[in-house]
């Protein structure tokens, strides 16, 4: 284990959820997260966008949703799952933006480094 640890370019060492520290991979492209994760919610009515940024904790998936109910909410954040099952760790987060609490482009909102996937809203 320690030999394979060593051979793993880290980005460096970084708190997470719960106060625990890890060292976050720095071979996860963050353009695979967000393909990944795309090809689970852009065919759901629910979901107008996705972007994806990076941070010293690791990486962000901004969604951009029309309406949706705490079902389908609780239900996008079940599909972060595809992360897990394609060994990307956990160093990744889910924000759910509704496009209706803002009155500004939610591009203003996002970090300045996120990159879009996708966008659909109307």
């Amino acid at each position: 284990m320690l030999r394979y640890l060593q051979s793993v370019e880290m980005r460096p060492v970084c708190p997470v959820r719960g106060g625990v520290t890890v060292a976050v991979p720095a071979n996860i492209d963050v353009d695979e997260i967000g393909r990944t994760f795309a090809s689970v919610v852009s065919d759901r009515p629910s979901v107008a966008g996705l972007w994806v940024s990076t941070s010293t904790d690791g990486y962000h998936l901004w969604l951009l949703i029309r309406e949706a109910d705490a079902v389908e909410e609780r239900n996008l954040y079940r599909l972060v799952g595809i992360l897990d099952e394609q060994s990307f760790g956990d160093y990744f987060q889910l924000h759910i933006l509704t496009q209706s609490m803002y009155s500004i482009p939610v591009r203003d909102v996002l970090p300045g480094d996120a990159k879009k996937i996708f966008d659909h809203a109307a």
